[in-house]
Formats: C-alpha cells, sequence, structure tokens
C-alpha cells in the first residue's frame, strides 16, 4: 500500500486548447488502408499544425486509431487552432483526396477547458466534453451534407466559441458558425458548426440546415 501511494503524484493542472479528430466511415477500411491512411491523416495533422505556429512536438497527442486528440500547452493562443489550422488541414486532406481511391473525411471537435495531467497523460471532464462533441450528430450531419471539396466538418464547444471566435481573430468569420444543440449520453451542450476552407455559399446554407 505505501508503494502504492508513493507513486501517486499530484497532476499538473492547466488551462489547453484541444482537438479531437475522426475519420469518417474507417470502419470499411482494411488493415492495410488502416495504416497507409492513417499516416496520411496524422502526417497531415502535423504539417497543419506546424503551419500554423504551434509546433507538434509541443503538444500531447493521444493516438484514437482513426484519429487523434490534441492537447496544446497553454503558451500557444487557441485561436490559431480554428485558423488558420483547420484550414490548413483541410487543404492537406483535399490535395489528398484529388488522386486518391481512398478518401479522407474527418470530424474534427475544439475546446478550451482545464485539463489534468500525470504520468498517464491528460484527462479530466474536458477530454469527456471534446469527446462527446466529436461523436455528435450535428457534426456527423455537416459532413455528410458537406460536397466533396470540403473534406473536414468541425464542432466548437460554447466556451470555445464565447472565448476565441466570438472575439474576432483574423480569419475567424463568427458568421459562419452555426450553433447547434449536442445531446450526448448524460452530456446536453450547444456547439457550434463550422465547415472550413472555401464554401460556397449553398454548403453554408446545408451546413445550418443539419
Amino acid at each position: 500500500m505505501l508503494n502504492v501511494i508513493s507513486a501517486w503524484r499530484s497532476p499538473k493542472i492547466s488551462h489547453c486548447g484541444l482537438l479531437a479528430v475522426d475519420v469518417a466511415s474507417s470502419g470499411q477500411w482494411d488493415s492495410e488502408q488502416f495504416v497507409r491512411l492513417r499516416a496520411t491523416l496524422f502526417r497531415a495533422l502535423r504539417i497543419s499544425f506546424d503551419d500554423s505556429g504551434i509546433p507538434w512536438r509541443a503538444c500531447r497527442t493521444n493516438d484514437r486509431g482513426d484519429g487523434m486528440v490534441v492537447v496544446v500547452p497553454q503558451r500557444f493562443p487557441a485561436h490559431r487552432l480554428a485558423y488558420p489550422l483547420l484550414d490548413r488541414l483541410s487543404a492537406q486532406l483535399r490535395h489528398h483526396n484529388r488522386d486518391s481511391r481512398s478518401p479522407l473525411r474527418v470530424r474534427a471537435a475544439l475546446h478550451v477547458g482545464t485539463v489534468h495531467i500525470d504520468r498517464y497523460g491528460a484527462t479530466g471532464y474536458s477530454k469527456v466534453l471534446l469527446s462527446r462533441l466529436l461523436e455528435s450528430a450535428p457534426v456527423r450531419g455537416a459532413l455528410a451534407n458537406a460536397p466533396e471539396a470540403c473534406p473536414v466538418a468541425a464542432i466548437v464547444s460554447n466556451a470555445f466559441y464565447d472565448d476565441v471566435v466570438r472575439n474576432g481573430h483574423p480569419g475567424i468569420e463568427r458568421e459562419r458558425y452555426a450553433a447547434v444543440d449536442v445531446d450526448v449520453k448524460e452530456s446536453r451542450v450547444c456547439g457550434w458548426l463550422h465547415i472550413p476552407g472555401n464554401v460556397s455559399s449553398d454548403a453554408e446554407r446545408r451546413l445550418r440546415s443539419v
């Protein structure tokens, strides 16, 4: 018992930006596709983070198999996750999809909140909320309704919208975010849908009809 107690350390508490991504229809992949497309997705994420001024190596990452959770240290501005990162990721995947028989389309969720970091990684309610936003029906519907040229559909938490989107940082247009109700398990919260990249007015109307 003493060894167990002595091994425990109080976790570090940080206020961080969080991103989660998950690939649509990955259940249809065979093992070879999993290896290849997973590598493509993770490379796209790394390039998108580095291009956005958030060094990939500075972040904590959690591999989800066909997705990833990324915890961004507080010293990096969270608004870079909304722009330019989401647009960079959309561009990376769009480039891949042009010549691929296995196009990648992903859901993304963004949140800012408190995380507890211990030797096992990051945990806490913020990660739970992030996961539930990612799995919610509204963002699944938004991706299904988005045109092929838009390989990413994102949902941001109300906290992220208030702290980041509403403040009007360069490149972030809050009129391109549509409010939705999210009801997953015991969580009933407000989220905000967004399709990054160059989006037609028709796609924007479909987003708001989800």
